[in-house]
């Protein structure tokens, strides 16, 4: 039995979504996935939004995207989205396709019904497969979170029922590539002296000076940030550069979460060297808004987000010159003693690839330990799926 049959003859049907009804459904959908889940960080619904707005998100200056809803005996069961990043694949000389957005109750042809549709939408389009998830881009939280469902999710990291991994297995989709999210705590493992001398060391050695960020010349650091993430990253799988007006619409993002002096550049000799941000896991806020900051929310924020006690570091990178200095340390140590200093006692490192030994081995010297692992899916799609029957 195919597919379609399969999911016709189980009362299920995937619908692109049309309506400002439907969309609003889509939107309000992880409410009725997560309902009595604790760990669940609720989405601000104007944030949620945002990722999806075609006309004001420059992500869509590059990218096409359709939404689905899958319905089971007429109620919503399910949600995905299909994406196609034409700067991804210009880049990376591919025909991928991409899904995200993906929701769904613990049912196999749900998942599969859905899979199938963002699969079919992509493949129309001449992709020869379908990777994922991405919400909506390798930019935003990506991912399916495979342990640690009792731990909540920092900000903007996956988060999902333990359910899922076998739901995308089940719909045809295989491993691509894992990533983990590293943690430490200063109660648990006090930074080794040796970290604080190699930091110091590396310093004098290659005359490394350290600035932090200047929101007040938000342009000039913002080109300096471009500069330097499409050296440092371009070699790291699923990267794809920023354009400017990707920049500037992150930097506006940026703003509203950013701590002074927790992100910061190196410059060796005067010249740009690397980033480092580090941003306060707002996630711990917005556990209690129920995905809306009105009409009492922006009292909420201003209350609870001086209790987040937890940093998460987003970005750290040295430009590909400057590589085998030891920055890295010099970064991980600053943002340590910085963040400690401003009350912050938990660190979150996310994500790391699977892969990337040399990140790993200097965080875990350091006394960070990978407590999260995290999954990205690829089908190929160049002959028909018979994954299933």
């Amino acid at each position: 039995m195919s597919a379609a049959s399969t999911a016709a003859s189980s009362g299920i049907t995937v619908v692109p979504v049309r309506s400002a009804a439907e969309r609003r459904r889509f939107i309000r959908f992880p409410w009725t996935v997560y309902r009595g889940i604790d760990a669940w960080v609720p989405p601000l619904i104007s944030d949620f939004k945002k990722k999806l707005d075609t006309v004001r998100n420059p992500f869509y200056e590059h990218a096409e995207i359709e939404l689905f809803l899958a319905r089971r005996n007429g109620a919503v069961a399910g949600t995905v989205a299909a994406i196609i990043d034409h700067h991804h694949n210009s880049f990376h000389d591919e025909r991928t396709g991409f899904f995200g957005f993906f929701e769904a109750v613990n049912d196999d042809a749900v998942a599969g019904a859905l899979i199938d549709a963002a699969a079919a939408w992509v493949q129309e389009r001449g992709m020869e497969r379908l990777r994922g998830p991405v919400n909506p881009s390798t930019a935003e939280s990506m991912g399916i979170l495979l342990d640690a469902y009792d731990r909540p999710p920092a900000i903007m990291m996956a988060y999902n029922p333990p359910y899922y991994p076998r739901l995308l297995e089940s719909a045809g989709l295989a491993k691509a590539k894992d990533m983990v999210a590293l943690y430490m705590a200063e109660s648990e493992t006090p930074v080794p002296p040796k970290v604080a001398r190699i930091a110091e060391l590396v310093r004098r050695r290659h005359n490394v000076t350290i600035r932090s960020a200047d929101l007040k010349q938000i342009d000039r650091e913002m080109a300096l940030v471009k500069l330097i993430y499409n050296d440092a990253w371009t070699k790291n799988w699923g990267f794809v550069p920023f354009t400017d007006a990707e920049i500037d619409y992150a930097a506006d993002d940026l703003k509203m979460v950013l701590a002074p002096d927790l992100a910061f550049f190196a410059f060796v000799d005067g010249e740009p060297a690397g980033f480092s941000l580090a941003v306060p896991d707002f996630n711990q806020v917005l556990r209690r808004m129920n995905g809306r900051l009105f009409p009492v929310g922006v009292f909420k924020v201003l209350w609870y987000k001086r209790r987040i006690d937890l940093l998460r570091v987003v970005l750290a990178g040295v430009r590909h010159r400057y590589r085998n200095l030891g920055l890295d340390a010099v970064f991980y140590y600053e943002t340590y003693t910085r963040g400690t200093a401003k009350g912050f006692n938990q660190g979150e490192f996310s994500w790391v690839l699977e892969d990337n030994v040399a990140m790993r081995t200097t965080l875990e010297k350091m006394g960070a330990r990978v407590y999260k692992h995290y999954r990205m899916y690829d089908r190929e799609l160049r002959f028909p799926h018979a994954g299933r029957t």
